[in-house]
């Protein structure tokens, strides 16, 4: 049964409740009491992270393409992450354009799961020099046959003078894929980057 006009003020008067309060939600919930003035909130400080303290770093747009040179190109930044700068400094020196060449990246597909698993963000080291000195067996931003980028780990060998490069997935469910480096093509061309952090250091 809903109560009537007379039930509530006889409440109100009985408990000495503020019958706007009762109805309405406003005002304090006595009578006689003047409103409570709502609990300060800490104030969010004007520089949240010290720009000093930390580098700021961008994730790519999940539509990411490369080059024909190696270029990489896409169409925005979702959102900056930001790393204690020391650590960037220990990763590739103190160099803000150096700094410029890290990116972050976030992971599609599961061919180097468990290590890289879909959905995860991971750091990629795009500078030239992380491209043409492939160190065996690390992880690495790839451009495949089809063009399409991947992460696989890098196998460099040369065999009758030609250079060859095999994708390996951590993945065991996926073969290996080896691909020739064309004469008039560079290292660069296949190799985008070197992945240098997913949730931890990755030497």
């Amino acid at each position: 049964m809903v109560p009537g006009a007379d039930d509530i003020q006889r409440i109100c008067e009985t408990f000495n409740i503020n019958p706007n309060w009762l109805l309405f939600g406003e005002g304090p919930k006595y009578r006689g009491k003047k409103a409570e003035k709502p609990e300060k909130t800490a104030e969010i400080p004007e520089k949240a992270l010290d720009a000093e303290e930390y580098v700021f770093l961008p994730l790519l747009e999940s539509r990411v393409t490369a080059g024909p040179d190696g270029e990489i190109f896409y169409e925005g930044v979702a959102d900056y992450y930001p790393f204690k700068r020391w650590w960037i400094e220990k990763l590739v020196g103190r160099s803000p354009e150096r700094q410029k060449k890290l990116v972050l990246f976030r992971v599609r597909g599961d061919s180097m799961s468990p290590t890289i698993n879909p959905g995860e963000v991971v750091l990629i080291d795009t500078s030239e020099s992380e491209r043409i000195n492939i160190k065996t067996g690390k992880i690495y931003l790839v451009r495949q046959s089809d063009g399409g980028l991947s992460i696989k780990r890098l196998f460099l060998s040369k065999e009758e003078g030609k250079l060859r490069l095999t994708y390996w997935s951590d993945n065991p469910i996926y073969n290996p894929v080896e691909i020739e480096i064309e004469p008039d093509r560079g290292l660069k061309y296949y190799v985008l980057g070197r992945i240098r952090w997913v949730g931890r250091e990755v030497d």
